[in-house]
Order: C-alpha cells, then structure tokens, then sequence
C-alpha cells in the first residue's frame, strides 16, 4: 500500500542550501533524501514522481523536487514545503562552479546514494531533462539561469498565494537556521549547532 502522508519537500535550485537542510532535517529526525532521482520516472519527456517510492523518507530536497512540486502537492496533500533562496549573483557564480561539469557517471558518491538504492541507467538522462526544464539548459548558461533563478521564486509565490501556513522561504546562506525551520515545523530547536555543508561554494 502507498504510503500518501504529508511530507517535507524542499523546492529551492540547487545550490541554494539543499545540501545543508537535508542534513538540518535529519537532525530532527526526519528520514530525508538528497536529489532522489529514484523516486522518479520520465514519460513523454516529463519527469513523473513514482508515488511508492517516496513512502520510504519523509523529506526530499534539491532540484527534482524544485521542478515537481506542483505534482506533489496534489500527490501528498498537507506537505510542508521550504523554499530555499540565495542571492543571485551568488548562486550564478556557485552555478557556473557545479552545473558547468559534464554529467556523467562518474560523480561523487552523494549522487549515488540514499536514491532508495538506485543509480539506474537513466539517471543522466534525468538530470540532463530536469535542467533543460528547470533552467533552460543542462549546462550553465550565465542568462538562462539568471531567468531560471527569477522565474522559479515568481512561480512559487504565485502558486502559493494564501498558503502561508505550507510554504517557507528562507536563505541559509544568509544565516538562516534552526529558529525558522523549527518553527515552521512546529518542532523544538535542537542543541546541535546548524550544519553547514558546501559552504565554500
């Protein structure tokens, strides 16, 4: 049986502190997946969440996300979602850091892992389909993801009209913490300093 309960989905860009809040939420106990390409599946050239899949954490973060979380809102209604933002310019130049090396399969581990188990063969298929959706192109292109970078903040606040109590935007690498997500979440603020992971870039 699909397991449908509320979940937690971070729909910021990559680079913007995903890799922290997914560390931020285990913390707090939460059972949370980094880049879950596993938990997806492309039809006619859309990337689809595959529902089962995602019974298995309460969390998701990154760009497979930031680019469904439309579906997934309807697929798991009462979710809470956290926006992560970073200031343009910043993001742009830890963008052309990151996004401008080729995709292939030879990446870190991260990009292995914790996919509930999978690297499938089409996981660079998938990455290439969510950045050409996502920001205009599956490499970094200073003007595309300008745009990208503007259009997704626009498109959540539009979508999110009147949901205040679901949506949180917050900028970690701003100092952004443990104070806004715990009260977002309705949880204690642990005594665990708030991680910091990627920051030097």
């Amino acid at each position: 049986m699909t397991n449908l309960t509320p979940k937690i989905f971070c729909i910021g860009l990559s680079r913007t502190g995903t890799t922290t809040l997914t560390q931020a939420l285990r913390i707090l106990g939460f059972t949370a997946l980094h880049y879950p390409l596993g938990c997806f599946e492309i039809q006619r050239d859309q990337l689809l969440p595959i529902p089962e899949r995602f019974a298995s954490a309460d969390a998701f973060t990154d760009t497979p996300i930031a680019l469904t979380y439309q579906k997934l809102d309807r697929l798991f209604p009462g979710s809470k979602f956290i926006h992560t933002i970073r200031p343009i310019e910043s993001w742009l130049s830890s963008c052309e850091k990151i996004i401008g090396r080729p995709i292939t399969k030879e990446q870190p581990l991260w990009w292995r892992d914790e996919q509930n188990g999978l690297w499938e063969n089409d996981g660079p298929k998938k990455m290439i389909l969510i950045r050409e959706q996502l920001f205009g192109s599956p490499l970094f292109d200073k003007e595309k993801y300008r745009q990208a970078h503007s259009r997704h903040a626009s498109e959540i606040a539009e979508y999110f009209t009147g949901r205040s109590q679901d949506i949180l935007n917050i900028s970690i690498s701003q100092g952004d913490g443990w104070e806004l997500i715990c009260k977002f979440l309705n949880l204690p603020i642990p005594s665990e300093p708030f991680p910091h992971l990627n920051s030097s870039i």
